[in-house]
């Protein structure tokens, strides 16, 4: 018979959450220092400031970092050049300036080519916003 007491469950609920935490920990560092096209590349120090150092990875001191409030950059080609990365305020601008149409290319991290504005939900929202 393979009883377990509940010593044993507890004891394996805690390694298997213990596991699990760093496994969130390592997804998400990797996650936040992977180069996605369209961004300029990283310094090997993860993009700290020269005269500052790289920090740790999550989980290596046994805690997991605190979530980060994920910053949006867009892209657009404006006046035939690559404009970006922008944050919302910026693409505003353009909007109100006429740079930035429905019908202007525009790329943001998780898609997988360029695409017309009023095609990105989140750009066109902008649009519609600074109007």
């Amino acid at each position: 018979m393979n009883d377990f007491s509940s010593l044993d469950r507890l004891m394996e609920l805690g390694m298997s959450m213990a596991l699990a935490n760093q496994m969130i920990g390592t997804m998400n560092y990797t996650l936040n220092n992977m180069q996605v096209p369209g961004q300029p590349v990283r310094a090997r120090n993860n993009g700290a400031p020269q005269n500052q150092a790289a920090p740790e990875a999550p989980g290596a001191q046994g805690g997991v970092a605190a979530p980060q409030a994920p910053q949006a950059q867009y892209y657009a080609v404006v006046d035939g050049h690559v404009a970006g990365p922008l944050d919302e305020r910026q693409v505003g601008r353009l909007v109100q300036a006429g740079s930035l149409t429905e019908q202007t290319l525009v790329w943001m991290p998780g898609l997988t080519a360029w695409k017309y504005a009023a095609d990105v939900p989140a750009i066109y929202k902008l649009i519609l916003l600074s109007l």
